[in-house]
């Protein structure tokens, strides 16, 4: 074997030696030095090898680290979901339905273990939370107590003249000075007693007590009390009294309140006094409750429980009872806590003579874990069927980046092949070099996320972006390269040859009934399991759907492009011949980019639906909350008492003379609608023994009123709101009833003459009409759970006073509320909402923030998708298009020509798979159907279900009712503009691509002799 070669200068002489001295001269000079400096910047030597796939590279970085962003928002997300959904649930709900209450029976069979003084009071408070499950004590975050007497004592001689008695309850809490702030006097003292009248034997005959008391600030302004104001409390009478003993009880003001700084109504003691306004309510008037009476009923507070004992004990009328309500924190309702809830309840129900005390133990909060986890469920399901869609346009992106990636290291691979690399360890470098950058992509999306404040990395699931990208990476890229062989090959040749027809056939085939399976599974079994799990049926479905339609729009292009250019061949221009037959014919190389293109487009689409139905579902329940751009309701002057109104506020309750006219002259404002809104009754005059049914009375001019609602509707952009007919409210009867627009419950509950009463007075109606309109139903909440409009001017003998609400259409951007404060008359306590404000509050809510979020994250990466797989689109077509549009110029085709040749290749494909994917993401809510089982699905459907029900639907605010999404919100109206701007894009980056091409010269192209 032959001696290595040297390399050596071509002077040298054959016998100068060839190793030259170790150790040269030291006077000989050197020009260069031994180590010369290297390069500062020098980029890695993979990343040099990279060439020309450096931008594909950075593409895949990029899309991991959207990737990864994802991955890390959509678990902060849904716990930020999660954790409204129980808030509004339990917050909704009565205290007794959503706390652990445990209170002593009025009559204990052992009068020995009944707690006395507040002292044993607490020991029993502590004993019966320990007696409870663990499961149970973890959620109780506070031990509310309070003693309360059950009977009403009358007030004989109130300090203001009221329009209805006033009667007054005692109670006792132990965290009364915690909870309040005295604005006059101090907290209420022990109270005094006397004993007026003894027998000869030395019984006592009559006594009289004086009770020290606190009241609210509310309570004194309704009953003109101030500190040290002393009233007469009625013992006997009209309610009856078994007592030997004459007693005689008065209560003394030691103290007016108001909340301490930091408690709200929301707080466990307010329960109890939870009335701004004391209630009026109907309260017996004999021991037999043969008759009613309505009054002003308010709480007030004594120094110590035993007093509530002693006057029990005096008057013999009416029960005390211990009430110990331990307050259950929705935060720590987690996952695993809900589903410990049932159980555990369960076990203290079947323990209840454990506790201490003769007590009963009740609380909804069953029911209510159960509607809290099936309400997560469906929130949890509508989340993973739209990322499973947007799964299916993210593996189509990232794997057609990665089989770019590979064939631009072809030609490197099979030279190293050839060279005698290892295959094995030439696919470990190059999957290790790719995915490693994947990786710190995916690790610096999931850290801006987070920086931004879109996520946390706590949570385990966060990584699974990353890891799932990188380990596809790595497995795609490895596989790949360890597969190809020593011969680069043309990519339609490569496509060709990868693609058997049986293999192919089976393959679509297997896709289309995989799909038609899902989907007829999840038609048939409904959108979520029996226990409330996700159903992952239904997370495939739409991502199946979509590869299906991708694969059907590939195989149908033949046959669609087929007719075209057998037609445009008969024509005698070339330009549309040659680049429909090319792009008819180049199916099998633009296979992959076509079908991704329809995948990612459907699952924009899927998601942009779901955003406009959120986007809608709030336009919807706030509208039907404010009923306009804004509504003033008239309310008095706190600070002023009853007794002084309406000489010190005559606006209280109404609304001042020219207020519409000042309103209708603010800027956007259209119109300005006022009426009478009373809360009344209704009960059929037939019927006996019906209770009368808790409505709201609004009297409108019915022409303003129609225009108005109409008004509403159209500017606040909601649905589902109807308008009166024309024909309401139709002629007077001849019999004196009054024809009135009802809502439609009301319709179903009742017909024929009705009777309506009212403040202002009584008269009889018939249902003329039935409409659900927005701007009524918004006055539901001044005290009814329905409406009925009343034409101003028809009801004979009644005066319903003047306006006390005002609605004013408009800009409904334009509307502000301090604007509207400066009408004339508006105080500081009106009512002032503007649709801009509430709605604002709806977006911020936690549902409808979580959801929207994860759609806005699925949007914004299926039009990153789009972009990659309308470069991948382009890039397959280029070779043929160019080479083609050059060829023609061979034959006297002109250069400008060649240009349009080049374009209309991939164009009609592209819109082809954009229009399909548009299709499909639209189709894809209507096949799937309701995404949401309801709110009762998940209560048993106890009392706790039908209440937290109840006050569901009387606050159906966006994302408090069982979904953020409104139904059939996919309409022209949001389908047409989103349609046009895809195509405009797609045509915009097919021409773009054409406008950024280099000119190819037709000489160099003949050099090369590359046309196929």
């Amino acid at each position: 074997m032959s001696a290595p070669l040297t390399n050596q200068p071509n002077d040298q002489p054959n016998d100068q030696p060839t190793n030259p001295p170790t150790n040269p001269p030291t006077n000989q000079p050197t020009n260069q030095p031994k180590n010369p400096p290297r390069k500062l910047l020098r980029p890695p030597r993979w990343l040099a090898e990279l060439g020309t796939a450096r931008l594909v590279l950075a593409a895949l970085a990029l899309l991991a680290a959207g990737t990864a962003a994802t991955a890390v928002a959509v678990p902060a997300d849904t716990r930020k979901s999660d954790a409204w959904t129980a808030g509004s649930v339990l917050s909704q709900a009565p205290y007794g339905q959503r706390d652990l209450v445990v209170a002593g029976r009025p009559v204990s069979s052992n009068p020995n273990t009944y707690p006395k003084d507040a002292s044993d009071i607490g020991e029993v408070a502590t004993a019966n939370l320990a007696a409870l499950p663990d499961a149970l004590q973890r959620l109780v975050s506070e031990t509310a107590v309070t003693r309360q007497y059950s009977h009403l004592l009358p007030v004989a001689d109130p300090p203001a003249k009221l329009d209805a008695p006033a009667w007054l309850r005692l109670d006792w809490a132990p965290k009364l000075d915690a909870k309040v702030r005295y604005v006059a006097g101090a907290a209420p003292g022990v109270e005094t007693g006397e004993v007026t009248q003894k027998t000869p034997e030395g019984y006592t005959r009559a006594i009289s007590i004086n009770l020290p008391i606190a009241v609210s600030k509310a309570t004194a302004e309704r009953l003109g009390l101030t500190v040290g104001s002393t009233v007469k409390l009625t013992t006997g009478g009209g309610t009856g009294s078994t007592s030997n003993v004459d007693f005689t009880l008065s209560a003394q003001v030691a103290g007016i309140y108001v909340p301490a700084p930091g408690v709200t109504g929301d707080d466990p003691m307010w329960h109890v006094a939870d009335k701004p306004d004391p209630a009026r309510v109907p309260v017996c008037v004999d021991d037999q409750c043969n008759s009613t009476e309505t009054v002003w009923q308010a709480d007030v507070f004594v120094n110590h429980p035993e007093v509530i004992a002693t006057v029990s004990g005096l008057i013999r009328v009416g029960a005390f009872t211990t009430v110990y309500d331990y307050v259950v924190d929705p935060a720590r309702l987690t996952d695993s806590a809900l589903s410990a809830v049932g159980p555990a309840l369960d076990q203290a129900a079947l323990g209840v003579t454990q506790f201490k005390g003769d007590v009963t133990f009740t609380t909804g909060l069953k029911d209510l874990a159960a509607k809290i986890r099936g309400t997560q469920s469906d929130s949890h399901l509508l989340s993973a069927v739209v990322l499973g869609a947007l799964s299916a346009g993210a593996l189509c992106a990232l794997f057609l980046m990665l089989r770019l990636m590979v064939l631009r290291r072809a030609r490197e691979v099979a030279l190293c092949k050839a060279r005698g690399a290892s295959p094995v360890r030439l696919a470990l470098r190059i999957a290790t070099q790719i995915s490693t950058v994947v990786a710190l992509a995916g690790v610096a999306g999931a850290l801006l996320a987070v920086r931004t404040g879109h996520g946390t990395l706590r949570d385990p699931a966060a990584w699974s972006g990353v890891v799932l990208v990188t380990l596809l990476t790595f497995g795609v890229i490895g596989l790949a390269v360890l597969r190809q062989g020593d011969r680069v090959v043309s990519v339609r040749h490569e496509a060709v040859g990868e693609t058997a027809r049986v293999r192919r056939i089976v393959r679509d085939a297997g896709l289309l009934l995989a799909a038609g399976g899902a989907l007829a599974v999840y038609r048939s079994q409904g959108s979520a399991n029996p226990d409330g799990s996700i159903d992952w049926i239904a997370v495939a479905a739409p991502a199946l759907l979509a590869f299906a339609a991708g694969i059907a729009v590939v195989r149908l292009v033949p046959a669609l492009f087929g007719p075209a250019v057998r037609l445009l061949g008969r024509r005698r221009g070339v330009v549309g011949f040659v680049a429909a037959a090319l792009s008819g014919r180049r199916v099998r190389v633009v296979a992959a980019p076509l079908a991704g293109l329809v995948v990612v487009v459907a699952a924009g689409m899927f998601a942009a639906g779901y955003d406009a139905a959120a986007a809608q579902k709030v336009r919807d329940d706030t509208l039907r909350q404010v009923g306009a751009a804004a509504r003033i309701d008239a309310a008095p002057d706190l600070t002023v008492s009853v007794a002084d109104q309406p000489a010190k506020d005559p606006t209280a309750y109404q609304l001042a003379d020219g207020f519409a006219a000042a309103a209708a002259n603010l800027p956007g404002v259209r119109g300005v609608l006022t009426a009478r809104v009373e809360p009344g009754g209704v009960a059929p005059l037939a019927a006996e023994g019906v209770q009368p049914r808790p409505i709201a009375v609004v009297t409108v001019d019915p022409e303003v009123f129609r225009r108005a609602a109409a008004a509403s509707v159209a500017d606040s952009g909601a649905r589902g709101g109807e308008i009166p007919a024309g024909g309401w409210p139709g002629p007077a009867a001849s019999d004196g009833t009054v024809p009135v627009l009802v809502s439609p419950s009301l319709a179903a509950r009742y017909s024929g003459k009705v009777s309506v009463s009212e403040s202002a007075g009584s008269f009889q109606a018939v249902i003329g009409a039935v409409a659900d309109v927005p701007l009524a139903v918004s006055v539901e909440d001044r005290g009814g759970t329905d409406y009925i409009v009343v034409a101003a001017g028809q009801v004979p003998g009644v005066d319903p006073g003047p306006p006390n609400v005002a609605w004013v259409t408009g800009d409904t951007a334009a509307m502000s509320a301090d604007a509207l404060r400066t009408l004339p008359g508006v105080t500081k306590y009106y009512a002032v909402t503007t649709l801009k404000d509430v709605r604002s509050a709806a977006f911020k809510e936690g549902r409808v923030s979580a959801a929207r979020d994860m759609f806005h994250l699925v949007e914004a990466l299926c039009a990153g998708y789009f972009v990659l797989c309308l470069l991948q689109l382009l890039t397959a077509t280029r070779t043929v298009s160019r080479d083609s549009a050059l060829l023609l110029q061979v034959f006297g085709l002109r250069a400008g020509a060649g240009r349009i040749v080049a374009a209309l290749v991939p164009l009609p494909v592209a819109v082809l798979a954009v229009a399909a994917g548009l299709g499909m993401g639209v189709g894809l809510s209507p096949l799937l159907g309701s995404l949401d089982r309801g709110a009762a699905t998940g209560a048993s459907g106890g009392s706790g279900a039908s209440a937290a029900s109840a006050a569901s639907a009387a606050s159906d605010l966006a994302g408090t009712a069982s979904s953020v999404l409104a139904t059939g919100s996919i309409g022209w109206s949001w389908t047409v503009p989103v349609v046009a701007v895809v195509l405009g894009l797609t045509v915009a980056g097919v021409l773009l691509d054409q406008v950024l091409r280099r000119r190819t010269e037709l000489s160099v192209r003949l050099r090369d002799a590359e046309f196929e």
